[in-house]
């Protein structure tokens, strides 16, 4: 049975255990992120007997484990990735890593490390992959509807302020877009200001790899949820939210006598819903990362594709980088 630590002691630790232990790891070793007064609390709730509250005392018994977890703030995620240099037993390291792309170079060919992207497993995101491999003339509208908070992060420099969610949760949704179809090269941007805060930005893209366009939207604060939504001649597939995906092909026709006039409905003819008593997609995140110790370290999400998901999210909202 595979040993594994854990620095981080937060929700999303929470839920990493709770699939980890499922799948038959166990989690001997927890340790709190910096200035963390948690850790006890922890451990005693996930029956952990030995946690640290110095990171680096755990990261000091790594010799005893068979792999890490990394849930801490994105902030110190860095840091421990230099302290791990050395360590090549598989890590599973949660999103974003960094907010700044640039430094993540120096980890790009690290290949015991594993990126936790848990909606890249998502049953409505498998099926739009295949839909799309199976269709032809794709079209692709995508709306964020993110929450703002103004982004603090020293190595970043904007013209303006954007939301810290955009870097920690919507860079979930240019994850999936990159795993959907490849590389993305933004054709057109704009974005609407307001006091300094970024109000709205809209973005116009095509795969590199495929004949497939790009239609972005991401309005904080708006009263909508995060949706993609797929077009192929007459067919529809609308992720609406991400955990649950509508399959339409054709309309359906009716009369409405109230108001004299035809409606149009679209035809449903599948629902696929993502169901399951945990976190989702993280029960296969976490039978992934299994797999990961047995086999060859391709086909997960690996610092690469953090990397990209944040370059192409940062040449969307960069004033002056190239299209």
């Amino acid at each position: 049975m595979k040993k594994l630590g854990i620095i981080g002691c937060g929700q999303i630790a929470t839920h990493h255990l709770e699939t980890l232990r499922f799948v038959g790891f166990e989690i001997e070793y927890a340790a709190s992120s910096k200035g963390s007064k948690t850790i006890s609390l922890f451990a005693k709730k996930n029956a952990i007997k030995n946690y640290f509250v110095d990171p680096n005392e755990l990261i000091q018994k790594s010799n005893l484990l068979d792999g890490l977890v990394l849930s801490c703030p994105t902030s110190e995620m860095i840091d421990y990735l230099k302290i791990l240099r050395k360590f090549n037993k598989p890590i599973l390291i949660e999103k974003p890593i960094s907010y700044n792309y640039k430094l993540l170079n120096p980890f790009i060919n690290k290949q015991n490390i594993m990126v936790g992207l848990n909606r890249r497993y998502y049953e409505t995101i498998i099926f739009a992959k295949k839909f799309i491999k199976s269709n032809k003339r794709i079209l692709i509208k995508v709306s964020l509807p993110e929450s703002f908070k103004k982004l603090n992060s020293k190595n970043l420099k904007y013209d303006y302020n954007y939301s810290e969610n955009t870097f920690e949760n919507s860079i979930h949704i240019f994850d999936i877009l990159y795993f959907l179809v490849g590389d993305i090269s933004w054709r057109y941007k704009t974005l609407k200001v307001h006091n300094g805060n970024v109000k709205y930005f809209i973005g116009f893209g095509r795969s590199i790899n495929r004949d497939i366009d790009i239609i972005l939207d991401n309005y904080y604060q708006s009263s909508s949820n995060f949706s993609i939504e797929i077009l192929s001649d007459s067919q529809k597939l609308i992720l609406k939210p991400l955990e649950v995906a509508y399959l339409y092909d054709g309309m359906n026709v009716s009369f409405n006598d109230k108001t004299n006039s035809r409606i149009y409905e679209p035809k449903l003819i599948k629902i696929i819903e993502e169901n399951n008593s945990f976190k989702p997609g993280f029960l296969k995140q976490s039978k992934t990362f299994m797999q990961f110790f047995k086999e060859s370290h391709s086909g997960v999400p690996n610092i690469a594709d953090m990397r990209k998901s944040l370059k192409l999210l940062d040449k969307l909202i960069k004033k002056n980088s190239n299209y």
